[in-house]
């Protein structure tokens, strides 16, 4: 009644004959019970997220691996420039990204 129809304490206790210090008590452990469980969902969220993004370094360096074993430009440096300067890009975001030393 308090949290959700916004009644003062005062007036529920007195509606219910219970003893304001009561009602308080029963907030907090309710206020409490909730910021528990969004806190362990946002935690476990964040873990996932954690997990996912180490799951796609690792898909990142493989293919970085792959490309830089490949023939060194495989001819598109002599390609033109329409192809020649997002294969260079992509080069470099490879190199930036790997977690390999």
């Amino acid at each position: 009644m308090v949290l959700i129809e916004g009644k003062s304490p005062v007036e529920v206790t007195h509606n219910l004959g219970k003893p304001v210090g009561l009602l308080y008590k029963w907030i907090r452990k309710y206020k409490g019970i909730d910021s528990k469980e969004k806190s362990n969902d946002l935690q476990e969220e964040v873990k996932q997220l954690k997990n996912e993004i180490q799951e796609l370094k690792k898909q990142l360096a493989t293919l970085c691996a792959i490309s830089r074993n490949s023939k060194k430009g495989g001819g598109v440096l002599r390609g033109t420039n329409v192809v020649k300067y997002p294969w260079i890009e992509e080069q470099k975001k490879c190199n930036e990204n790997s977690i390999l030393p």
